[in-house]
């Protein structure tokens, strides 16, 4: 079993009780396993829901970030579809072709794989 102490100094020791210096002296890597640690449900995470973590931390958009909100909808859409959450990505995927709705031609190609998308998650399996 792996040890790992946050409260004063961090300590991370492996089964033996060496201290595991490697990961102590990058502190990326230290607040990464702090943070899977310390996340609900434990046990094993994939990197997509840490990824829709992430997209969910962010307080509620202002005018600034307009140009960002259907890409983002559209990367939180994949992320639900792969990990099976049906009805959030279809959700997401309506929200992006809305917003792209009067896009650029540039966009057109991403306002078809949204639709596509849509499609995939309103089928019934």
């Amino acid at each position: 079993m792996i040890r790992l102490e946050t409260l004063g100094a961090p300590s991370l020791r492996g089964p033996g009780g060496a201290e595991i210096r490697a990961v102590l002296a990058q502190p990326k890597r230290l607040a990464l396993l702090t943070y899977l640690a310390l996340a609900q449900p434990r046990g094993f995470h994939r990197r997509d829901e840490e990824a829709l973590r992430w997209y969910e931390s962010f307080p509620s958009p202002t005018a600034r970030d307009f140009v960002y909100l259907a890409p983002a909808h559209l990367g939180r859409a994949r992320l639900c579809e792969r990990l099976g959450r049906r009805a959030e990505a279809a959700a997401h995927y309506a929200r992006a072709i809305e917003l792209w709705q009067d896009s650029d031609p540039e966009f057109r190609s991403l306002v078809a794989e949204a639709e596509r998308g849509l499609a995939r998650a309103r089928k019934i399996p």
